[in-house]
């Protein structure tokens, strides 16, 4: 069973509930002293269950991640996984080295559109990914700080979905979904097209009443970035190629 806990190399404190990772998860804060202690200072690691090789691999990833070298922190984490597949500092030191990556390029996605529905779901990915690993595989205590140090994230996520859930009367539904915002250039096409075009006909009127009904109940059922969600886009490619030479 692992034991690991965490200590403030300041005041030599121990306990937890007074800590608090950073906002960029490289250090723990200690309440008590005011301090920050970076990762591989502030585990202490019981290796009961931990080779000192997966021990050395993570302490190595934690001092490149504070100098600002994720990519080489990143595979190192890797390795420490692939000794041991339940290191919850390796899975959250992955989590922060993919969070700066996707903060690095603005939370694009890859097709290079961003937007905070984007982020949203580039967040989530991230969270489910590496981050409720740390939280699975973590002793309660640690687990708890690693819960606290999304909240940030979750509430993000929580508004952006909130936001796009009001915006009723502009929305291309299926199109957002697909396109992961409604501000991308593809979704800017055919929303102007029911602007310029369907919106001046009875057919297009019906059509738009239609879609508005049906449209926001489909794309609840297509995940972005999912299978759905890329053959949709296929279509919808092929259908802005087309309104375009009009």
């Amino acid at each position: 069973m692992n034991k690991d806990r965490l200590l403030c190399k300041q005041c030599a404190n121990t306990d937890m509930s007074s800590m608090n990772f950073s906002n960029d998860g490289k250090y723990l804060y200690c309440q008590a002293c005011g301090s920050n202690t970076p990762l591989y200072d502030a585990y202490i690691v019981y290796k009961e269950d931990m080779s000192d090789r997966v021990a050395s691999v993570v302490v190595l990833a934690q001092h490149q991640m504070e100098n600002g070298d994720y990519e080489h922190a990143a595979q190192e984490f890797h390795k420490a996984l692939a000794i041991a597949s339940d290191t919850h500092a390796a899975w959250w030191g992955l989590y922060i080295c993919e969070y700066a990556f996707a903060e690095y390029y603005g939370f694009r996605d890859k097709y290079n559109n961003s937007g905070h529905l984007i982020k949203a779901n580039i967040l989530i990915d991230l969270i489910n990914r590496y981050a409720n690993k740390a939280i699975e595989n973590a002793p309660q205590d640690i687990a708890i700080l690693y819960g606290k140090s999304i909240q940030e994230p979750l509430a993000f996520i929580q508004n952006a979905r909130t936001a796009t859930n009001t915006k009723q009367d502009k929305r291309c539904y299926v199109a957002t979904a697909v396109y992961g915002s409604d501000n991308s250039p593809q979704v800017v096409i055919l929303r102007n097209y029911r602007d310029r075009v369907l919106l001046k006909t009875i057919f297009g009127r019906g059509f738009i009443r239609f879609y508005y009904f049906w449209g926001a109940k489909l794309a609840k059922h297509i995940p972005y970035g999912s299978y759905v969600a890329v053959k949709t886009r296929g279509f919808l490619d092929n259908l802005i190629d087309y309104i375009s030479e009009k």
